[in-house]
């Protein structure tokens, strides 16, 4: 179950068009980027905001502050499990299984990499 919106909305509760979700977007990207060399404790607004040419104000207008970003960016990395999860459905036994339990790990191990800072947060 996602904690997020039907429709996404700014601090002050308006809905985002689409230049504003792609600015949200930005920002989340940056913080992505940003984890991977720093901490969630050394991590500051006004740097996210740099590496995308923006201003801490507009930080500010989309997330309360880092840990409400780095939220946003567990939801979104919770957002590919359901597939990993399908796939255990699959057939278990066999040259079948094999493939399958081979595309499972694949998958998970693909996972943990695109969102390895994220998830190191997070866990």
């Amino acid at each position: 179950m996602s904690l997020r919106s039907a429709e996404p909305v700014d601090q002050s509760g308006r809905v985002l068009g689409s230049k504003a979700l792609q600015t949200r977007q930005r920002l989340l990207d940056a913080t992505k980027t940003l984890l991977d060399s720093r901490s969630l404790r050394e991590l500051r607004v006004v740097e996210i905001a740099r590496k995308v040419g923006s201003s801490p104000a507009t930080f500010y207008q989309y997330f309360r502050g880092v840990e409400e970003a780095v939220l946003a960016l567990a939801e979104q990395a919770g957002e590919d499990v359901p597939a990993v999860v399908e796939m255990i459905g699959g057939p278990w036994e066999g040259p079948a299984g094999l493939e399958n339990a081979r595309a499972i790990v694949d998958a998970f191990i693909r996972h943990w990499d695109e969102n390895r800072a994220v998830l190191r947060v997070r866990n």
